[in-house]
C-alpha cells in the first residue's frame, strides 16, 4: 500500500512539474488543522512528508497561523509546539491590530495564481476549496492517519490542457524574456518573410494524350468472322 501511495504522489507531482513548472525543493505551508490531525494520527510531519513527496521539502508556516493556535489555548497546544519547529514565513500581517485568521492569511500567501509555487497542507474545507480553484496549487491533507497528495482539480486539468495547446498567451512581462531567449538561441524569426509563390504546373501529359481511334473496318471484319464461325458450327451439329 505504501508503494502504491508513493507512485500516486509521483504521478501527481510529475503533472505539476510538467504543466506548472513546480520543481523541488517543494515549499509546503502548514496550518493548525493539519498539524492537529498529524498529532492525533501520530504522524511525524518532518519525517513523513519528505518520504512521501521527495527529499528537500521545505516546511513552513506563518505568524498568523501561530497566533491563531495561541488564541485557542490548551486544546491545540501540541499542534502549536509542532509548528514552532518550522520556519515562519513573513506574511505581512503581524503588525495588524487584529491579525488575520490562518485561513485568510494562507489565501493571501497564495495570491491570485500562487506565484511562489506553494503546497498547502490543511484540513480546512474553505482553504481546500480556495486552493483547488487556483491551478498549479498542490494540496496535502490527512486521511485515515495517512498523508495524501490530492489529485489536481478539473479546472487545473483544463488550464494545463490550454497551456499545452499554447492557447494561453504569455504575460506581458514574459514576452521580453521569451524574445531574448529566442535571440540567444538563434531562433528568432525574421520580421519579413519572403512569400514563396507556388509554381504553376502544366497539365498532366497523360491527360493530354490523344485517344487511339478505333479502326471500324477491322472491327467489322472480326465480328463477321466470329458470326461465320458460329453458323458453320451450327450446321455441323445439325448434320451429325
Amino acid at each position: 500500500m505504501k508503494l502504491k501511495r508513493q507512485k500516486h504522489a509521483k504521478r501527481i507531482l510529475s503533472f505539476y512539474k510538467t504543466h506548472f513548472n513546480i520543481q523541488a525543493p517543494f515549499q509546503v505551508l502548514l496550518d493548525g488543522t493539519f498539524s492537529q490531525a498529524a498529532l492525533r494520527g501520530k504522524i511525524n510531519i518532518n519525517e513523513q512528508l519528505p518520504k512521501y513527496i521527495g527529499p528537500g521539502v521545505k516546511l513552513a508556516t506563518t505568524s498568523c497561523v501561530l497566533q491563531e493556535l495561541e488564541s485557542i489555548g490548551k486544546a491545540v497546544y501540541g499542534a502549536l509546539v509542532i509548528l514552532k519547529q518550522f520556519p515562519v514565513l513573513p506574511c505581512g500581517h503581524k503588525d495588524r491590530k487584529q491579525p488575520l485568521s490562518a485561513n485568510k492569511c494562507l489565501q493571501k500567501m497564495l495570491g491570485k495564481d500562487n506565484p511562489h509555487k506553494y503546497f498547502i497542507a490543511t484540513q480546512d474545507r474553505t482553504l481546500t476549496e480556495h486552493a483547488a480553484s487556483l491551478p498549479g496549487t498542490p494540496l496535502l491533507f490527512i486521511y485515515m492517519n495517512t498523508v495524501v497528495l490530492d489529485k489536481p482539480s478539473k479546472h487545473c486539468h483544463q488550464v494545463a490542457d490550454e497551456l499545452a495547446r499554447g492557447s494561453v498567451a504569455p504575460a506581458e512581462e514574459q514576452k521580453g524574456t521569451i524574445l531574448q531567449l529566442k535571440r540567444s538561441a538563434g531562433l528568432e524569426e525574421p520580421q519579413s518573410k519572403l512569400i514563396r509563390r507556388k509554381k504553376i504546373k502544366g497539365p498532366n501529359p497523360l491527360s493530354c494524350k490523344k485517344s487511339k481511334k478505333v479502326d471500324q473496318k477491322s472491327t467489322h471484319v472480326r465480328k463477321e468472322g466470329r458470326n461465320r464461325h458460329k453458323r458453320n458450327k451450327n450446321k455441323n451439329m445439325g448434320t451429325s
